[in-house]
């Protein structure tokens, strides 16, 4: 896990973001428990990503099959902080498109379930972007927020729509360059999103035992 000054980043601040998610999570509102929950899953995926590295078939598998369960947790998130069941409905169907994407890509073209499919990747990134716009659009009208930046959905989807659109470009290039450099920014980048993450879980806590 701790290969270089990079990876080793990211990893000390996703188990940092993890540890402090797990004591908040009891006093947070719904999106924000289940966004402390989408964090201790990341680590857990991280060390199981870890061991079937040793495998012969390498831990592709591992990131195949946790692209969707993290994006439900994201849609449940946004389905909340949307509140209304047309919202719930189109992420439940981009769900579903997602894990038939999944499995056609993988068998039809990497032949290989096994294979870590960046093609699924990058539809959840272009999906997460989605519901990022369209979720600043509706906070747009609230009128109860005195100031966003203390706000924790605006921490959270920040981050969502930042380090998603980047993660567009990471993913279009995984499968035609080998350039370490882009690696290590992407060992940044996810550093940098579970402390926003971590970060707005906190605000959330915080508005929470003030009420």
């Amino acid at each position: 896990m701790f290969y270089n000054f990079y990876s080793a980043t990211y990893h000390v601040a996703l188990i940092a973001a993890a540890i402090a998610c797990f004591f908040l999570f009891r006093k947070a509102e719904k999106p924000f428990r289940l966004l402390a929950i989408l964090v201790i899953v990341t680590l857990c995926n991280e060390f199981v990503a870890y061991r079937f590295g040793f495998r012969k078939e390498g831990n592709g598998i591992v990131y195949n099959i946790f692209t969707p369960v993290e994006y439900c947790i994201y849609g449940r998130i946004y389905a909340v902080f949307f509140g209304n069941k047309k919202w719930s409905s189109i992420i439940y169907i981009s769900l579903a498109l997602l894990i038939i994407t999944e499995i056609v890509t993988s068998h039809y073209y990497y032949h290989s379930f096994f294979k870590l499919n960046s093609i699924i990747q990058n539809c959840e990134n272009v999906m997460l972007i989605f519901l990022s716009l369209f979720l600043f659009i509706k906070i747009r009208g609230y009128d109860y927020f005195e100031n966003l930046l203390t706000e924790g959905i605006f921490w959270f989807n920040s981050a969502v729509l930042l380090y998603y659109g980047y993660n567009v470009i990471f993913w279009s290039l995984f499968d035609q360059t080998k350039f370490s450099a882009v690696y290590e920014l992407n060992y940044i980048m996810s550093s940098l999103l579970y402390l926003a993450y971590t970060y707005s879980v906190y605000l959330n806590h915080r508005t929470f035992i003030k009420k």
